[in-house]
């Protein structure tokens, strides 16, 4: 959970039907020592090498579409462009290294096009589960946070879902779906969508329900913000003790094979 974030800015059914495996298999391969290749992208996904990628680390904000932080995200990690690695078929590998209270982490940040409500996706493979891999929604401006997280719940792995919403000058809520922890597949494609509107937040595992946010789970100061623009932010990161990691290893990775912005 982000208490101070970047700057500068479900359930999934416990069994899937056929025609959902054999989409899978014709859309994507794996190889024996667990790389992937994403052979067909759903409508409207772009791989991440296909953005405009500011990757002289230029951080000249006016120029590009994609960043790739160098700075703490307030959970305990930062950014390190060095441990993004960008693979042949346009994916990016985004590694974790550390342990708790001092990661590092390979991170992509898409600032363009932003949108304060709609839908967004990413296509992953968690190859290395040992830390909390995350594609989230964020704004800088007042802390609204849309997330899937990787978490640990007596030694399950799980995606969880959140929605963080302004209360206040100076606060904000978090919801979790009653439906906290999405079944997660180790070593395979997995396709993450979320869909904010007026009424809710709808959270989408290989185009499954996997779990639901309405403005009635808010606090009532809490406001329901479809109006303020948010930047898509893949990484994977350091947290307490509530996400379940033990970080023995001090290496995990995420691969991401396309984003729908």
């Amino acid at each position: 959970m982000r208490s101070v974030l970047l700057s500068a800015s479900v359930v999934l059914g416990l069994s899937v039907g056929i025609a959902a495996r054999q989409a899978r298999a014709q859309s994507a391969t794996v190889d024996p020592d667990h790389s992937a290749t994403l052979n067909v992208l759903p409508e409207g996904y772009r791989r991440p090498a296909e953005f405009s990628v500011d990757r002289k680390l230029s951080y000249d904000f006016s120029k590009y579409d994609m960043y790739l932080p160098n700075w703490f995200n307030g959970v305990q990690t930062t950014g390190d462009p060095s441990l993004v690695e960008w693979n042949e078929d346009g994916s990016a590998t985004l590694n974790f290294v550390g342990h708790r209270k001092d990661g590092r982490s390979g991170m992509l940040q898409i600032i363009r096009p932003r949108k304060a409500k709609g839908r967004w996706g990413a296509i992953v493979q968690v190859t290395r589960p040992e830390a909390v891999a995350a594609f989230f929604l964020y704004s800088n401006d007042n802390g609204k946070e849309v997330d899937f997280e990787l978490t640990r719940r007596d030694g399950v792995l799980g995606w969880s879902p959140n929605v963080y919403m302004p209360c206040g000058e100076d606060d904000r809520s978090a919801v979790t779906s009653e439906q906290e922890h999405m079944p997660f597949r180790p070593d395979e494609l997995q396709k993450l969508e979320v869909e904010l509107t007026d009424t809710e937040a709808v959270f989408y595992v290989d185009d499954e329900e996997a779990g639901r946010i309405t403005p009635a789970d808010l606090p009532d100061n809490c406001e329901w913000d479809v109006t303020t623009p948010v930047n898509l932010i893949l990484s994977v990161e350091s947290h307490g003790p509530w996400a379940g990691h033990r970080y023995e290893g001090g290496h995990a990775q995420m691969i991401v094979h396309a984003i729908l912005p």
